[in-house]
């Protein structure tokens, strides 16, 4: 009767710490996945700080993506070199960002790919980048491509 009564106690004890573990994990879970969204906006605003910076920083670099977004045939090959570096950094992010969109970790303050998206289809030069510079025609570009190139 002794130890019937200790193995029910032991039983409820055991389950009752299994319960608890399992609640100490999920707290765990829901603050590492806070640290994770908060590191990752951490980075696309260092990101975009960045980007921002460089078009503050030099003049010149503003002038060759303002040229650029219209067209890249008045870029001479040092500027072209430019825009393209400039430019497959703001491509980098939209990728980076879509990641994260779908990993469900982001917690963006602006919505970077319409921005990107939109620049594609509304600016020849952009459009003209991204359609030459994409080896892959199911990447997500692809209809923005499209509908800017259908408009020439």
């Amino acid at each position: 009767m002794k130890l019937e009564k200790l193995n029910i106690w032991l039983t409820l004890a055991t389950n009752i710490a299994v319960v608890l573990g399992i609640l100490f994990l999920v707290i765990e879970i829901q603050q590492n996945t806070a640290a994770i969204r908060s590191q990752s906006s951490i980075a696309i605003n260092d990101s975009l700080a960045h980007l921002d910076q460089a078009l503050y920083a030099d003049p010149s670099l503003a002038d060759i993506w303002l040229r650029g977004q219209e067209s890249q045939e008045d870029l001479n090959p040092i500027e072209r070199e430019r825009f393209k570096a400039y430019m497959l950094e703001r491509l980098n992010l939209a990728v980076y960002i879509r990641e994260l969109e779908r990993s469900g970790s982001e917690d963006v303050h602006i919505d970077w790919i319409t921005i990107m998206n939109r620049e594609i289809v509304e600016k020849p030069g952009i459009c003209e980048f991204v359609a030459s510079n994409q080896p892959k025609p199911e990447d997500f570009w692809k209809p923005m491509i499209d509908d800017c190139l259908s408009r020439r």
